[in-house]
């Protein structure tokens, strides 16, 4: 069998199979559609940042907040601002909610007063 790339598909003479693209396993946790976008995106994301990239950021944030603790978030976040994806706000109590918002736990260990001593360190 003869095959031609085209694009990123490999077209078969002969045969009318297709390769289909490959998408990366973040792809799929990207929402595409208007319906799946329901959701509020957060809040801080840098305004020049794209769409896609916007909701990337959205969801690993959301991932992080329902898995780590405190210093690890902030740790992310941090890295992120650093990174020019986000704009942090400077009182704390505004990004707490905003992570709780988004899924993080309010327990002992997740507690405001916790968060802000991690926060601006």
């Amino acid at each position: 069998m003869i095959g031609q790339v085209i694009g990123s598909q490999t077209n078969y003479i002969g045969d009318n199979h297709a390769e289909k693209d490959e998408k990366t396993p973040h792809d799929e946790d990207i929402p595409h559609s208007e319906e799946e976008r329901n959701e509020e995106r957060f809040h801080f994301v840098h305004p020049e940042i794209e769409d896609e990239e916007a909701w990337r950021i959205h969801q690993a944030i959301k991932r992080l907040v329902a898995y780590q603790k405190i210093p690890e978030i902030c740790a992310y976040l941090k890295e992120l601002k650093q990174k020019g994806k986000v704009l942090l706000p400077s009182v704390s109590a505004v990004m707490y909610n905003e992570l709780v918002r988004l899924g993080m736990p309010t327990g002992n260990s997740y507690s405001e007063k916790h968060f802000t001593n991690s926060y601006m360190k």
